[in-house]
């Protein structure tokens, strides 16, 4: 069992083992996970509590119902539910330049119920990547979000390191390869790989700057012309091809 430390954000009563517990505003209790404290008695209550478990890196602010709690049983722990295997629909991942942004798993009213942001975990040294910090967000009926879990999710050695940016590249290209399907351009982006292969696989296999330069660097007019073509983005506005490739496959 492990021990949490719980503060009252404002007065408020608590029944904990059947006894009542008077708590002032910013006192704290220590309690014992596994006590049906985490939500039944703080919905019951309607009382609003930071819970922090230093142990596991949790924050839980929870004032309210989750939208969570319509696929759980009455007093399953939150956290600790593989909200993977419920009925929620999952978003497909936003990425950036390969890496894995976010993740969305909606309800059947196309609302958040639990969110997944991914970040790197850098090493201060030299910036090489050490592993994956994933945050994962339960959001309330009104919309905010109620609890909040950070974690360690996979840790790299340089070789595993080496294999998870290959696949960052790789994927980099299958988007540029994507996004033009079934639009206008998608002949002439054919044309602009076909161009490139040499430096696209290098890129991909040791992720060289060999074809930003050879971008940077072009003096085929048909290959520039294609470069040139403005492709509109989703705010209105539009980029270049050249420059669309070019944030794609720079550091």
């Amino acid at each position: 069992m492990k021990n949490f430390k719980v503060k009252a954000l404002k007065d408020l009563e608590l029944e904990l083992d059947g006894e009542i517990v008077e708590l002032s505003e910013d006192q704290s209790v220590d309690l014992i996970a596994g006590e049906a404290w985490p939500t039944s008695r703080i919905n019951e209550f309607e009382s609003l509590f930071e819970a922090i478990d230093s142990g596991n890196v949790v924050r839980e602010l929870v004032e309210g119902e989750l939208r969570i709690h319509k696929y759980l049983r009455p007093g399953q722990p939150v956290t600790g539910v593989d909200f993977s295997i419920l009925s929620l629909r999952k978003k497909s991942p936003s990425y950036d330049r390969g890496r894995k942004l976010s993740a969305l798993y909606m309800n059947d009213v196309d609302e958040v119920v639990v969110s997944k942001t991914f970040e790197d975990l850098r090493s201060e040294e030299d910036g090489s990547l050490m592993g994956i910090v994933i945050r994962f967000d339960w959001f309330k009926t009104d919309g905010s979000v109620g609890i909040t879990k950070t974690e360690v999710a996979k840790e790299f050695n340089k070789y595993e390191a080496q294999t998870e940016n290959r696949k960052r590249r790789e994927r980099t290209i299958d988007y540029l390869i994507a996004g033009t399907k079934g639009t206008p351009i998608e002949q002439f982006m054919s044309m602009i790989f076909d161009h490139y292969a040499d430096q696209i696989q290098k890129f991909k296999d040791k992720g060289t700057d060999d074809l930003a330069s050879a971008i940077l660097s072009e003096e085929n007019p048909q290959i520039n012309g294609i470069l040139g073509i403005k492709l509109p983005r989703a705010d209105g506005s539009f980029v270049t091809v050249q420059d669309s490739m070019l944030y794609q496959v720079s550091a």
